[in-house]
């Protein structure tokens, strides 16, 4: 019998060298193995997903307050997509920020998601999502 390991990336190699009965495969690598399996059409492009990031910012900076002192500052998109990562695994962050935070935050969330989805682009989020 067959036995299936989910691994992190880094020790990937290592595990599939050492052989025997077991698959070893990353959680990411699953959801695309169950995505093609189940025929459901998908792209995955990291460099969209960073101009979808962007544009979604970019699209949704008028009447901006309370990310305004920071929007501009190296960091913010890495740190905005970490957000989004934990919005889309169900977390509940947005209690944490003041209504003002909260409302631009799901501005910038949505904005992203739909840039995404006219694309046919799904993140490893919704890789997972939709897996």
């Amino acid at each position: 019998m067959t036995t299936l390991h989910l691994v992190p990336q880094r020790y990937l190699l290592r595990w599939r060298k050492k052989g025997g009965q077991a698959l070893y495969m990353t959680l990411p690598g699953l959801a695309a193995r169950i995505l093609k399996e189940a025929q459901i059409p998908y792209r995955e492009d990291r460099l969209a997903e960073e101009l979808a990031l962007w544009q979604a910012v970019w699209q949704n900076s008028g009447g901006v307050e309370f990310f305004a002192p920071i929007v501009d500052f190296p960091g913010f998109m890495e740190e905005l997509k970490l957000l989004f990562g934990q919005l889309a695994a169900g977390e509940d962050i947005l209690s944490a920020l003041p209504q003002r935070g909260r409302w631009e935050l799901e501005r910038f969330y949505s904005a992203y998601r739909e840039i995404l989805r006219e694309k046919g682009i799904l993140d490893r989020p919704g890789q997972l999502a939709k897996a």
